[in-house]
């Protein structure tokens, strides 16, 4: 399992600094993965 965050949404935030777990991508590349998906973990 991968955590994926979007670069675009912690810099609007101002999170950038702060992210201590997952890896740093686009809103194209998480939409592509998820589409993909066999399972989604969903809040």
């Amino acid at each position: 399992m991968e955590i994926l965050t979007c670069g675009t949404c912690l810099n609007h935030y101002g999170l950038g600094e702060k992210l201590a777990v997952g890896a740093v991508t686009n809103m194209y590349e998480i939409v592509e993965r998820m589409t993909g998906a066999k399972l989604l973990v969903r809040p």
